[in-house]
């Protein structure tokens, strides 16, 4: 358990993942079905092979986690009769090639609206498909200890983007700790009941969550009762500022949930 920031992350180490685990090799779709569930995955490359990461990428792929992608904008109403409507407003793929990769998939009727610029077949049969995830991931470089800048640099013009550490030596991993918490977009939110005094562990939200988030997180109960908030920080115009449940808090703001 990684604890950071007031948060407390779990951290799963997986076995390695060799050529042909999203076919079962080397048990490699047990691994792979734990990635699937995972909020963020962490890459780790030796620093002596870090032409693995294409495979790495590769095998995550044909088992249908998308790293560092976002969902294609192509949304789907399926339907009962009346056959297909296509609103195509920016793809060049072909409305016929669009209606059959649906009747592939056992969609004959409904309405799909495709808002995605540039939007590839191969992405059209993710959406379609529903099972394909989309996760965030940071690719690490460990053992750098074992190499000089110049070689870092080198692995730099063919890898973009990675956290060079060293897990024996504990050489910036707290950097490492830093950007697990900020690529999984969390934020703190502290609360004060009344007559109390404020909460010294924080709540740990994602970032753009609502009053009504923190409300369901706390217990269901806490939304259908729920009166009004106060909020102290930088959501707010003034401290002490009365919301609603549509409320968007910021990172260490202050929340008072008043009941009815």
């Amino acid at each position: 358990m990684m604890q950071y920031n007031g948060s407390k992350i779990q951290v799963l180490d997986l076995p390695g993942i060799v050529e042909g685990a999203s076919k079962g090799k080397g048990f490699g779709r047990r691994v792979l079905s734990v990635a699937r569930n995972a909020d963020l995955v962490l890459i780790v490359l030796d620093v002596f092979q870090p032409e693995l990461l294409k495979t790495l990428e590769t095998e995550l792929h044909e088992a249908g986690i998308r790293i560092n992608k976002g969902l294609p904008k192509v949304f789907i109403e399926k339907g009962h009769h009346g056959g297909l409507s296509i609103h195509n407003q920016v793809s060049n793929i072909p409305n016929n090639l669009v209606s059959e990769v649906l009747r592939i998939h056992g969609i004959n009727n409904g309405r799909i609206i495709i808002k995605e610029p540039n939007l590839t077949v191969e992405q059209l049969i993710d959406v379609v498909s529903g099972n394909r995830i989309y996760v965030p991931a940071l690719v690490v470089l460990n053992k750098i200890d074992l190499v000089d800048s110049n070689f870092i640099s080198e692995i730099d013009y063919k890898i973009r983007g990675f956290i060079p550490i060293s897990a024996d030596r504990k050489i910036n991993v707290e950097n490492l700790k830093r950007s697990i918490y900020e690529k999984l977009t969390f934020i703190r939110i502290f609360l004060k009941p009344r007559g109390d005094k404020m909460d010294n562990e924080p709540l740990i939200m994602k970032q753009n969550c609502t009053i009504r988030d923190v409300c369901l997180k706390i217990h269901r109960n806490f939304v259908k009762n729920f009166k009004y908030a106060y909020v102290w920080g930088s959501s707010v115009k003034f401290s002490s500022q009365k919301v609603g449940l549509d409320h968007i808090l910021q990172d260490n703001d202050t929340l008072r949930i008043i009941l009815k």
